[in-house]
């Protein structure tokens, strides 16, 4: 599970979320885990956990973290992401041979599992899947950074064509075979996007609205409903004011 965002939470065996006065009772004790605690973590009923951060460093980093859900749960029987497994192994057994200090075989490690987490989102959402596509395109990266940065500038075809230093017809081209929508059509629902993590963390819609270059509430409304098939208001309500919960755990242990 990959927490993107600041919020609550809790880890339950049971298949139903704690009650608010049961949310901060810790039961039982975390044991470090080692080579001798490993063993006991593979009998069933028992958990190991394993908590990091990721801390970005960039300007653009904290662009698309914006972009993305408030967690990702990468689950152990998803066959895309079978790999995630063998790198968590790696990282596990570098922590366990270095100790406290520091590892520079961790950071690229991390790196990589957190790639996976962006598989996971990619395989649930249609837009992420085209925003990862054309990230990893050199000509393209700037331009969307851009975007993401000032979604409600003057964008059209013609100055991201312009942006990117091609002609209309080639931009269009190149654009939909990476990324497998038209540009003003992903221009839609990146803006989109951006409107609805703002919703979501309590903007009113006016300024949503005018973040994403909408002048007029209906009109943006509308655009909002188009893209995203809820109205602003119910997108706002989605969040709720229970802590997230990660319900029952079934399979074989996690570490």
């Amino acid at each position: 599970m990959f927490l993107l965002h600041d919020m609550r939470h809790c880890l339950s065996p049971h298949a139903l979320p704690p009650t608010e006065s049961q949310f901060a009772v810790r039961a039982g004790a975390m044991t470090p885990l080692d080579a001798q605690t490993e063993m006991l973590s593979a009998t069933p009923g028992r958990i190991g956990l394993a908590c990091g951060f990721f801390e970005f460093r960039s300007d653009l980093g904290d662009s698309l973290r914006a972009l993305l859900p408030e967690y990702i749960i990468a689950r152990h029987d998803d066959t895309s992401l079978v790999g995630a497994s063998a790198v968590f192994r790696l990282i596990r057994e570098e922590a366990i041979r270095t100790g406290d200090t520091p590892s520079p075989l961790i950071n690229r490690l991390t790196d990589v599992l957190f790639f996976y987490a962006l598989r996971a989102v990619a395989s649930a959402e249609d837009v992420a899947l085209g925003l990862w596509a054309v990230m990893r395109k050199a000509e393209f990266a700037p331009l969307i950074n851009a975007i993401i940065e000032e979604p409600g500038g003057a964008w059209t075809t013609n100055s991201m064509a312009t942006f990117c230093h091609m002609s209309r017809a080639k931009f269009c081209r190149q654009f939909v075979d990476v990324c497998g929508y038209p540009p003003a059509q992903f221009l839609a629902l990146l803006r989109m996007k951006v409107a609805a993590e703002m919703l979501r963390q309590g903007s009113p819609t006016s300024e949503a609205a005018e973040h994403v270059g909408y002048q007029s509430e209906s009109a943006f409304a509308h655009a909002f409903k188009r893209v995203t098939g809820l109205q602003p208001g119910a997108c706002r309500k989605e969040r709720s004011d229970s802590p997230a919960y990660a319900g029952e755990v079934s399979g074989p242990p996690m570490h």
